[in-house]
């Protein structure tokens, strides 16, 4: 019922500003045409516009202003007819039935209706010589009946309209359900009204119902992650140039824990350039963000040992190499015999074998260090901030730890490993060569007997000497 009253209480306030134009309009003709501003239909004017002006203010009393409306608006018909019967003035009978089609009530159009017929059928009787010698009797039948025609269309049209409010008001709820289902929320903020009003799918996808807050007492700082405050801070100051905004961060739900959510803004402007109202829509981008990070993972990382992959490890070298100051060791360690095994025991075993060496090995290193499966049973470490002295330390240490055997389906193996180190910057500065003079370093070490490590450098002072020898 409130809701019908503040809308009738608009139409009222509308109609009310239309008939105080036509009122000032009226009177500034008058003044050019007539050279008379207080004639008696101006008065009349005039002074239904201030009666209905001090009745239609008050909310509270919206309906039954809207029935006062229509019968001042019929009242000062029938005067300016009386005044002057003319046809002209016949036509504004039909005026109030328009008027009254505004409030899409059907008790507006019936009072509408019967002060239309009333007047029409008394004042054509009265005053059919003045109007015209020529009018007959057929012709107020036919202008009733344009009248008539005319009620019955604004009821059909009333009804269509009705009609389609109560199918939009139906479809409602489905749509709520559609996009509870799809994850997806509405927000709107009124800042004129200053109030907030979410769809039934925001407290699920949030975890808090924010229904009639005040948006300055939203405990947004709860539901945003810690970490993405700075994007709420950034749209706010984006919001300011743009009208259409996406941005994307994590909330905290009390009971599903961390979500990502998209958030699309949309801003109204009224003719001021002054936000008047704010939309948004939240969609619960969870699953998309996991799918995103589990296809990273696989692109950068070996699928067998969970081990970073070779793409992984050059972008890693590319850091290390622009930002670290200090030395880095490059390894390239080789499991040596492993096609024996693998060739024996069979591709699964040898698999195995791999996944146990691989663990083996990340238990060696720092948690500074940074390994990954080069290719095949290759892997590559890289040790940051470490010279000679740290990459033989590590290199002894990752020989003695595979002189004990692997243990796969209760069958033990024994492997070796033969290690090529190569050095930042003292060998090269460029990842390209450093995997390279590793690789050569190695190579040195399965020559000479594998179950060993070589520095490039060592190998490279080595093939020095013996050129001087010869």
């Amino acid at each position: 019922m409130d809701n019908i009253k503040e809308d009738i209480y608009k139409k009222n306030i509308n109609i009310l500003k239309l008939l105080w134009i036509v009122a000032l309009v009226s009177g500034i003709i008058n003044v050019f045409v007539h050279k008379d501003l207080m004639i008696i239909n101006q008065h009349i004017e005039f002074l239904f516009c201030a009666i209905l002006s001090v009745l239609i203010i008050k909310k509270n009393w919206a309906i039954k202003a809207m029935y006062l409306t229509i019968t001042i608006i019929s009242i000062y018909v029938f005067i300016l007819i009386l005044n002057f019967p003319y046809l002209i003035n016949f036509v504004l009978l039909w005026m109030i039935l328009i008027i009254s089609s505004f409030y899409q009530n059907y008790k507006a159009i019936i009072l509408a209706s019967i002060y239309t017929l009333f007047i029409c059928l008394y004042t054509f009787l009265k005053f059919r010589s003045l109007i015209s010698t020529n009018i007959s009797n057929i012709d107020i039948i036919y202008f009733i009946s344009f009248t008539i025609y005319l009620i019955m269309f604004l009821s059909c049209s009333i009804k269509i309209n009705k009609n389609l409010k109560i199918n939009a008001l139906n479809s409602q709820p489905q749509l709520e359900n559609v996009l509870k289902e799809a994850h997806i929320a509405t927000v709107t903020y009124d800042l004129s009204a200053k109030h907030i009003e979410s769809s039934k799918g925001f407290e699920k996808l949030v975890g808090i119902d924010i229904n009639g807050y005040l948006i300055n007492n939203i405990p947004w700082q709860n539901i945003v992650h810690e970490k993405d405050h700075y994007i709420i801070y950034d749209s706010i100051n984006k919001l300011l140039n743009k009208n259409i905004l996406n941005v994307e961060f994590r909330i905290k739900h009390p009971k599903s824990g961390i979500k990502w959510v998209q958030v699309r803004i949309n801003i109204l402007k009224n003719q001021y350039n002054s936000i008047n109202k704010l939309n948004a829509v939240f969609i619960d981008i969870t699953s998309r963000k996991r799918l995103e990070v589990k296809v990273k993972h696989m692109a950068y990382h070996d699928i067998l040992t969970g081990l970073p992959n070779r793409a992984r490890m050059n972008e890693h070298l590319k850091y290390l190499i622009n930002d670290c100051k200090s030395k880095i060791s490059l390894m390239l360690l080789d499991l040596d015999n492993f096609k024996y095994i693998n060739d024996n025991e069979g591709h699964n075993f040898g698999d195995l074998v791999l996944i146990n060496a691989s663990k083996r090995l990340q238990n060696i290193l720092r948690d500074s260090d940074f390994i990954c499966r080069f290719g095949g049973d290759e892997f590559i470490i890289v040790l940051k901030n470490a010279g000679i002295e740290e990459g033989t330390r590590i290199a002894n240490r990752i020989i003695d730890e595979f002189s004990l055997p692997i243990t796969v389906h209760d069958k033990e193996v024994y492997l070796t490993t033969s290690i090529g180190i190569s050095t930042y910057p003292d060998d090269s500065n460029k990842i390209e060569s450093l995997i390279k003079m590793a690789d050569m370093a190695m190579y040195s070490c399965k020559n000479s007997g594998k179950n060993s490590y070589s520095f490039y450098k060592d190998l490279l002072n080595n093939n020095n000497e013996k050129r001087d020898w010869i």
